[in-house]
């Protein structure tokens, strides 16, 4: 089973250089401007998460700030930032929902269009983008592996 931890992107740092100063290394993590945006995308994705009635009905059990703070510490671990998160693995947390590849597809699309509105670099995106498309078999019921991932 593929793990947050073995995403390489996560280690990548991009040097990042303005003239007349010396250059510094980035994570993603620190590109993206560390907890407080992450905070923001994952507010966004469950807005649009719980207003979707497609989607929502499988978080109606879930104490939703557990939820989010979960997805805080996952997505900041995933771009290379503390490594925080403690929660259970993917496909244990998710089995008994019975996941739909479609449903899983459309969270997706949120995923990428709440990073998308919070200007996150499309390089970062894309690796998300990779990252979710590798996880579906684990999440997903019956997965059909990259169905619908366009924002």
């Amino acid at each position: 089973m593929l793990l947050i931890e073995e995403v390489k992107y996560s280690n990548r740092r991009r040097v990042m250089s303005t003239p007349g100063y010396p250059a510094q290394s980035l994570s993603p993590y620190e590109r993206v401007g560390g907890v407080k945006a992450i905070q923001s995308v994952v507010d966004h994705l469950y807005f649009l998460i719980m207003r979707d009635e497609q989607v929502k009905r499988y978080f109606n059990q879930a104490y939703l700030p557990s939820v989010k703070a979960h997805m805080v510490k996952l997505l900041s671990q995933l771009l290379g930032g503390p490594r925080e998160y403690t929660g259970r693995e993917l496909d244990d947390a998710h089995r008994h929902l019975c996941i739909e590849p479609e449903h899983y597809a459309r969270v997706g699309r949120y995923v990428l269009a709440s990073l998308l509105v919070h200007h996150v670099p499309e390089d970062i995106v894309e690796v998300v983008k990779d990252v979710l498309v590798a996880h579906e078999e684990v999440i997903v019921a019956a997965p059909r592996t990259g169905v619908g991932w366009s924002v």
